[in-house]
């Protein structure tokens, strides 16, 4: 009981925990966007200052050179053999080899080095997708937030003022000192969670500071609103849209039709011819030669069988991975439909936020009047709590799940938060 009352101590004497405690920000040591207008622009600085946004930009940006790589024509080849015998003979022969590219050889390069750039471009569009999920959640937490710290904060003033009246009594029975064990412990309780509220608080910042270059009072003034209805879905999927995972499918059955291209121009074999300029000489006489050389495989013992069947099978596994993506992409989003109805549901049947907070007015007032025992208000605020907490969580779910539709639909870079 002892340690109980110390710690009660403690707690009343400690300061609330301030919102811009930690948050220092100074501008001009690292990348940051202009100060966001509108909720939209921290999305779009987001897509663009992520640290998995700008390494999978990176990579997209090398992979533009992927072409130019595959269309440079090979360089001819000098090819100069000399020797010397006895009694002044001697011969030298230089030959200028220029390697002959047919049979599709470096267009089929061309085309996979452009295949690349696709199945780059389509990787990066799976980061920025799950990027513009996570920053539209974690704005609306950040809104959630306000909320919930002003609810601690009210909880937190009441008991104390319970605390500080059962402890001021002069004598109190067996029941008082039970009844004001419970008021300590649910107010140690109260301001443990505020502290991991506090905790979240700091992780949100850590994420936009890398993700915006922008500090959380920044952000607080573009804040979204709370979803006052809900968007419907449509169990259709709309036509022009193609989801990122699609995208990527289609660049890896790009890349292995690519490939097949390369292996049928693989049979053809390696051909190359030049001039050749031939010195022979002897300490009587001295000829010079001029001519030209053909070197080239000789496709005796295959044709590349084996290679264009590989590929063939590439082909064939791509494109049977395209269906199979398209029915899990269409199964997801059925069940994606499913819970976000559900969950707009469930939110649509409970109390608003207005109405729990008019409540806690109406109820708050009796508690002033001391027409409420301690027991009852301490419930009061703990349900209060709990309520706006549960229906916070199920309003992300929806929130996600929404964007999670639109990411299927191949909307969710035309949407606004």
């Amino acid at each position: 009981m002892k340690c109980l009352s110390i710690l009660s101590a403690l707690l009343l004497s400690m300061p609330p925990l301030s919102h811009a405690e930690g948050l220092q920000h100074q501008h001009g040591l690292h990348t940051e966007c202009e100060l966001p207008k509108v909720s939209q622009d921290i999305i779009k600085c987001a897509l663009k200052l992520h640290p998995s946004a700008k390494r999978a930009e990176l990579l997209f940006e090398q992979a533009q050179f992927l072409s130019q790589k595959a269309g440079q024509v090979s360089n001819p080849e000098l090819d100069v053999e000399s020797a010397q015998g006895k009694g002044g003979v001697s011969s030298l022969d230089l030959a200028l080899l220029m390697p002959i590219e047919w049979g599709g050889k470096r267009s089929s390069r061309i085309a996979i080095a452009n295949s690349e750039i696709g199945r780059a471009e389509a990787e990066r569009n799976i980061v920025l997708a799950e990027i513009a999920i996570e920053t539209v959640k974690n704005l609306h937490r950040l809104r959630q937030m306000e909320v919930e710290r002003k609810v601690y904060s009210e909880t937190l003033t009441t008991l104390k003022k319970l605390v500080e009246q059962q402890a001021g009594r002069p004598h109190l029975s067996a029941e008082q000192q039970v009844t004001l064990s419970l008021y300590r412990m649910v107010l140690a309780d109260s301001k443990l969670k505020e502290s991991e509220l506090f905790e979240e608080e700091r992780r949100l910042e850590h994420f936009f500071h890398r993700t915006t270059g922008h500090s959380l009072e920044e952000i607080h003034g573009v804040m979204p609103n709370a979803p006052k209805s809900w968007p419907s879905v449509s169990e259709r999927v709309l036509e022009g849209g193609v989801s990122v995972g699609s995208q990527r499918a289609l660049a890896e059955s790009n890349y292995n039709i690519a490939l097949a291209a390369s292996a049928r121009a693989e049979a053809w074999p390696e051909f190359k011819l030049g001039p050749i300029f031939k010195v022979e000489q002897s300490e009587s006489e001295r000829d010079e030669l001029i001519g030209f050389r053909l070197m080239m495989d000789l496709p005796i013992f295959n044709f590349n069988g084996g290679g264009r069947s590989f590929a063939n099978a590439g082909v064939n596994m791509a494109s049977k991975l395209q269906e199979q993506i398209k029915l899990e992409e269409g199964h997801e989003r059925i069940q994606n439909i499913k819970i976000y109805r559900n969950t707009v549901e469930a939110l649509s049947g409970v109390l608003s936020l207005d109405d729990i907070n008019k409540e806690y007015r109406v109820n708050q007032k009796l508690a002033n009047r001391g027409l409420i025992s301690g027991t009852v208000v301490i419930e009061f605020h703990r349900q209060r709590t709990e309520l706006i907490k549960s229906r916070h969580s199920r309003e992300l779910k929806a929130i996600e799940t929404l964007w999670q539709i639109y990411k299927l639909d191949g909307r969710i870079f035309k949407e606004s938060i």
